[in-house]
């Protein structure tokens, strides 16, 4: 229809609306790049702003406001770089709604007069009425459907590579010989309602759980991921004979804690094999509480034991901090209850393992966040004396 009116004028109008799809696809392209720098900005933040919430008292202590908030500003300067990238790419897409059909529809006009024809208000209405049809499909629906067609991409990428991700096998463990059930007042239909608890256990099943004469290490080499090419522990042999006090000593990162990973099968061995019981108790290197009383923290689930407990709470030097509690061992302690220190998070994490009868004790430096009389008294009443 268009031709029927102006002829060979009508191409090079269309030629225009088509020539500038390359530069279209190149700007879309261009988003496609600009989004995926801009999702790996906010990662970097928001990973910053997770570990200095998750460090703020320390961070208020030392009075490092000022360093902190100034890491915080450059990484959001870096994000808003980007994103102002994309933004003028995007506001150059949408403007071709407005610039490009006009554009075409005066190169057609002038084309059409250049060829020595002459121009009426209807040619010119009817030329425009038929370019604003093209005008919606391709400056509004085509520059549009560039970035969101990118911006998928990007997306799918990021939700591939998160899936790609290796996978690690659940495997529920039976329960021990001397297990006793403990229903905490559930029935028989509500325990069927509840989800099993399982413990992640790799493929290569090297550990041995439910040996009888201690623990015993041989030659186990151990890492974390195999993306790494140093061993986390290499060829080491232990043996630790039941009843009796063993301690690992070694400097910082000399693989203590990986040790004690390696023998509840959290670290996964690459060679030798690792014996162990299968009642065992840990303390972890960072004391960790859930939000609940001090006393559901120390039974941690178990049977509240009246002489138990008080032998516990006496051998980890809790007596004093309860008399100072509100509600004593009934404080609610956690995310919205009363702020502890670490010296007393320390002791409570203590007595959570040490409350449990386990045939092995595996305590992961319980002394660093106490002083020394307070230490001594651990070491001398607890360790050495209640275990």
């Amino acid at each position: 229809f268009l031709w029927a009116f102006i002829g060979v004028a009508s191409v090079c109008g269309v030629f225009i609306l088509l020539a500038l799809i390359p530069l279209q696809a190149w700007l879309g392209k261009m988003t496609s790049s600009l989004r995926l720098r801009t999702a790996l900005r906010t990662d970097e933040r928001v990973r910053l702003m997770n570990e200095i919430i998750s460090g703020i008292q320390v961070i208020k202590m030392y009075t490092w406001e000022k360093p902190f908030a100034q890491l915080v500003s450059q990484a959001r300067k870096k994000e808003i770089k980007e994103i102002r990238g994309a933004s003028y790419i995007r506001g150059l897409l949408l403007s071709f709604i407005i610039f490009h059909s006009r554009v075409a529809i005066f190169i057609s006009v002038l084309v059409y007069v250049m060829l020595g024809n002459g121009i009426t208000a209807e040619m010119v209405f009817v030329v425009t009425s038929y370019f604003n049809v093209l005008r919606q499909t391709m400056t509004v629906f085509f520059p549009q459907g560039i970035g969101q067609v990118a911006e998928v991409l990007i997306s799918i990428k990021r939700l591939q590579a998160f899936l790609m991700y290796d996978e690690t096998s659940l495997q529920q463990l039976p329960p021990p010989p001397n297990y006793k059930e403990n229903t905490n007042g559930l029935s028989k239909e509500d325990e069927g309602q509840l989800t099993p608890i399982l413990q992640p256990m790799r493929l290569d099943q090297r550990v041995i759980v439910g040996a009888k004469d201690g623990i015993t290490v041989t030659n186990a080499t151990a890492r974390w991921t195999d993306l790494v090419s140093d061993d986390t522990l290499s060829r080491i042999n232990l043996r630790v004979v039941p009843g009796k006090l063993t301690a690992v000593v070694g400097p910082v990162g000399s693989g203590k804690t990986s040790l004690l990973h390696a023998l509840l099968g959290e670290l996964p061995l690459k060679t030798g094999s690792v014996s162990i019981s299968d009642n065992i108790s840990y303390a972890s290197q960072e004391p960790w509480l859930f939000a609940g009383s001090v006393r559901q923290n120390i039974l941690f689930g178990l049977e509240y034991r009246r002489d138990r407990y008080r032998q516990v709470v006496k051998a980890c030097a809790l007596k004093t901090d309860f008399e100072q509690f509100p509600y004593g061992d009934q404080t609610v302690v956690g995310e919205r209850g009363v702020s502890l220190s670490g010296g007393q998070r320390a002791r409570i994490n203590l007595a959570r393992a040490v409350y449990k009868e386990a045939d092995v004790y595996l305590l992961d430096d319980p002394l660093s966040a106490v002083d020394t009389h307070v230490g001594k008294h651990l070491f001398e009443d607890c360790v050495t004396g209640f275990l």
